[in-house]
């Protein structure tokens, strides 16, 4: 069981993971919006809590209101990403200044340390090894 959402009980997102890139439509951790992309979305969220949320722990799946903070800092981080499909960060289509600031310099690389002490290594982390069936 993955854990109930409600008070007092925790998702246990290691399990819900391995749930999502196991399923038959996951089996590649290298698609435009798979695996490899979501953990780059991850890294991208912990870069820019540091300037756009109290914590990381806003970001986390829970039920409950997100303040727009919150919700600009999921929606930056997704488009920090855009780099994936050959596209490179554009400061008009970010929602936080800090989104913005990333996106002037175009590459969200000369931040990846902010995303430490969260992820130990940031510029790695999309590479989960062993993980994926045809990897």
């Amino acid at each position: 069981m993955l854990g109930e959402v409600g008070q007092g009980m925790a998702i246990d997102f290691e399990k819900l993971w391995k749930l999502v890139i196991n399923a038959p439509n996951n089996r590649s951790g290298h698609t435009i919006h798979g695996p490899d992309h979501w953990l780059r979305v991850e890294r991208n969220a912990c870069i820019l809590a540091n300037r756009t949320c109290s914590s990381t722990h806003a970001l986390g799946t829970q039920t409950g209101h997100h303040d727009d903070a919150t919700i600009g800092t999921c929606w930056d981080a997704d488009r920090l990403d855009i780099e994936r499909a050959g596209v490179i960060p554009n400061a008009k289509f970010m929602s936080t200044d800090f989104g913005r600031e990333i996106g002037n310099h175009g590459s969200v690389k000369p931040w990846l340390d902010l995303a430490k002490p969260h992820i130990a290594d940031p510029e790695n982390y999309h590479v989960r090894t062993g993980e994926f069936t045809d990897w």
